[in-house]
């Protein structure tokens, strides 16, 4: 038993060996507690600031830049034509003076133009004469010959207009020949023919008319748009 003692007993050191050991623990109690300071350090959140970032108040105001307004567009100079040194300039001679000889006829100007043509009267083939017949106080008995100048029959149409002191148209006729018709227009009277006259031949149209005083001679007679001769 007591050997078993001896054998359990825990040793007690002596100052002498604890005392180099005390610079040791100490130096690895200051790395474990640099170590953790900085784990904390480095789990502080980022609101806190960094102590080198620079405060926004600190910060240098933005700088401005003027921008130029556009200018207003202006038109170029006028080109100034280059000058060849050794070009001459011949200098332009006045026109000479036009002169008109005594005599001669100056040509017309092409834009004067020229009068207008005088309409002709239309040319027809059937032609007529007018003449009075017969007489009486109160009326007269008139009469158109109507003729036909080409070889074919041709249609015609007589129109009669009198003065006032003519009135009423008692009757008409053609002698000879089938009758025509009749029309009135205002104070004209139109005759048209119910056949064609023949060729080189000619037809009488008659009329009686009623009539104050004496006159008897129409103020108007055509034949197919030309004028009777009296």
């Amino acid at each position: 038993m007591p050997g078993l003692r001896r054998l359990f007993a825990v040793r007690k050191p002596t100052a002498v060996e604890v005392l180099p050991w005390i610079p040791t623990l100490f130096g690895v109690a200051l790395m474990i507690g640099l170590m953790v300071i900085s784990i904390v350090l480095s789990l502080r959140p980022d609101s806190a600031g960094d102590s080198t970032a620079a405060e926004p108040g600190a910060l240098p105001p933005p700088i401005e830049f003027a921008v130029p307004d556009d200018p207003e567009p202006t038109a170029p100079p006028p080109s100034t034509p280059a000058v060849t040194p050794s070009a001459s300039v011949v200098p332009t001679r006045p026109a000479a003076p036009v002169r008109t000889t005594p005599g001669r006829e100056t040509p017309p100007d092409p834009e004067e133009k020229s009068p207008p043509a005088v309409p002709q009267p239309p040319q027809t083939t059937v032609t007529g004469r007018y003449q009075v017949l017969d007489s009486f106080g109160d009326s007269f008995i008139g009469e158109v010959l109507v003729s036909n100048r080409e070889s074919s029959p041709q249609h015609w149409t007589v129109r009669l207009r009198f003065p006032s002191n003519v009135g009423n148209l008692r009757t008409f006729w053609v002698e000879g020949a089938p009758q025509g018709s009749m029309r009135r227009s205002g104070d004209t009277y139109i005759f048209t023919s119910g056949v064609p006259v023949n060729g080189r031949s000619s037809v009488p149209l008659r009329f009686h008319y009623d009539r104050v005083g004496s006159g008897d001679t129409p103020s108007s007679c055509t034949v197919n748009g030309a004028t009777c001769s009296i």
